[in-house]
C-alpha cells in the first residue's frame, strides 16, 4: 500500500495576512505542486462549526468532531496536501470569548492531527508584531461585530493586556508539539506579499514563484479615519448592529474620498 503524502497545515493566526495569502493560493491554485484545501472552500465550513462548538471547559466530547472533519477534508487527497485555514487555531479572539487568547489552539491542533492519522504533518503559523496585531484585531471587531469599545479600552482588557505571542506559542509547543512560525512582516517586501516564506518552506523555488501572480492585499481593515469616527462618544452609544453598518458606510466613504495614487 502506497504511503500517504505529507499534510502542510497553515493554521493561522487571524489578522496576520491570512486572507491575502489565501487569495494568493486561490489565484495560483494550478501552480501549487500539491492539492489545496483553502479557507474559502465550501468544504471547510464544517470545520468552522466544529471548532466553534468545541469548549473543553464544558464539553470536551466535541473534540472528535474536529478530527472527523479534518479526516474528511484530507481523505480525497492522498498525495501531498496544503491546507490553509485559521479555523485550526480556533475562533477569532474577542472580549466575549473567555480564557486566554488562543487558549484552545493546542487542543484543536491535537484533534486535527488525530484526524490525519499517521500522515506526515507540518504545522505552520504566521504571527504579526504585537501592537500592530492588537490594533488590527480591534478594528476588525468594530467593523465585523460593532464592538462598542475604543482601542485604548480594548487594550486594557486582561486577556489582551497580557497577550504575547511567546506565551501562545509556548502553550502550543507544550500541549501539541513543535510548530514552525513565520512573521508576517518578513514578507511585506516580497512581490507576492504575506505567505511567500510559507511557499518557500513548502519547497517552491524563486524560479517557481516567479510564475505566480500576486493577488494584492485583501481584507485591509477599517481605515484610520473611520476607526477614529467610531470612537466618538455618540458612536460608542449606538447598538452593536448599528455600529457594524456605520463602520461599513464610513469605510466605503473614506476609501472613496481617498485620492488616487499619483503616477511616477
Amino acid at each position: 500500500m502506497e504511503a500517504l503524502g505529507e499534510v502542510f497545515l497553515h493554521a493561522g493566526f487571524h489578522k496576520t495576512g491570512t486572507t491575502s495569502f489565501q487569495a494568493l493560493l486561490e489565484l495560483n491554485r494550478a501552480r501549487l505542486p500539491a492539492a489545496l484545501v483553502n479557507h474559502c472552500d465550501r468544504a471547510v465550513r464544517p470545520l468552522k462549526a466544529a471548532v466553534g462548538a468545541y469548549d473543553p471547559a464544558r464539553d470536551a466530547s466535541t473534540g472528535p468532531a474536529i478530527a472527523e472533519v479534518v479526516r474528511r477534508l484530507a481523505a480525497p487527497h492522498p498525495g501531498r496536501l496544503f491546507v490553509s485555514s485559521e479555523f485550526l487555531t480556533g475562533p477569532i479572539p474577542s472580549p466575549r470569548r473567555p480564557g486566554p487568547v488562543y487558549g484552545t489552539a493546542a487542543d484543536i491542533l491535537r484533534w486535527a492531527r488525530a484526524g490525519l492519522g499517521d500522515r506526515p504533518l507540518t504545522v505552520a503559523l504566521t504571527i504579526r508584531a504585537r501592537e500592530a496585531w492588537l490594533g488590527s484585531l480591534h478594528r476588525h471587531l468594530v467593523a465585523a461585530r460593532g464592538l462598542p469599545m475604543t482601542e485604548a479600552a480594548f487594550r486594557t482588557l486582561p486577556a489582551f493586556a497580557a497577550f504575547s505571542w511567546g506565551a501562545v506559542l509556548a502553550d502550543i509547543h507544550a500541549r501539541f508539539g513543535p510548530v514552525e512560525v513565520f512573521p508576517m512582516e518578513a514578507d511585506l517586501s516580497h512581490r507576492l506579499g504575506p505567505g511567500a516564506a510559507l511557499l518557500a518552506r513548502f519547497g517552491l523555488s524563486p524560479e517557481d514563484l516567479a510564475a505566480w501572480q500576486p493577488a494584492g492585499r485583501q481584507n485591509t481593515g477599517l481605515p484610520a479615519d473611520a476607526a477614529a469616527a467610531l470612537e466618538r462618544p455618540v458612536a460608542l452609544m449606538l447598538p452593536a448592529l448599528a455600529r457594524k453598518y456605520l463602520a461599513r458606510y464610513l469605510a466605503r466613504d473614506t476609501r472613496r474620498r481617498r485620492p488616487a495614487p499619483r503616477a511616477l
